[in-house]
């Protein structure tokens, strides 16, 4: 695919799967978490804009809202890499875990990426019914520096 088709493939992922976000998940919503990238081949990316409702007591953004913003990347990563082969899907997140690496200033921004890769994801989808994947996701605040992982 070229460089313009990949990069439309991308967009129209993008909102496809911003459209059904919001709505099938509103507490993403609700937090002010935002969809910005979404590659088919398994990674994207989403934002926690900087609100006074998201800080915790020591004025930077709340462990829980940094927990669902990763959340919320690994869920796109995933749901674009299987968006041209699926219908309805069910998720069932089988752990998580995040280790925060210190606080957050102003914005946050969570990077997700599938592991194995999303052909193969696909694949097993395909032969199985069902796929299995890893979402390795870095949180970087305002300054660029990894928060939590």
């Amino acid at each position: 695919m070229s460089s313009a088709g990949s990069e439309k493939a991308c967009s129209s992922t993008l909102a496809t799967v911003r459209a059904a976000f919001h709505d099938t998940a509103p507490f993403n919503r609700y937090v002010g978490v935002e969809l910005i990238a979404i590659d088919p081949r398994g990674s994207a990316s989403a934002r926690l804009p900087e609100r006074a409702e998201v800080k915790g007591r020591v004025g930077r953004a709340h462990a829980a809202a940094l927990f669902l913003v990763g959340q919320a990347a690994s869920a796109a990563a995933f749901l674009g890499a299987l968006l041209p082969d699926i219908g309805p899907v069910e998720f069932a997140e089988k752990s998580a875990e995040i280790t925060y690496l210190g606080s957050s200033d102003g914005q946050v921004t969570a990077e997700a990426r599938l592991e194995p890769e999303a052909g193969s994801v696909r694949a097993e989808l395909r032969s199985t019914g069902h796929a299995r994947a890893l979402a390795h996701v870095v949180l970087r605040d305002a300054q660029s520096s990894a928060s939590a992982s």
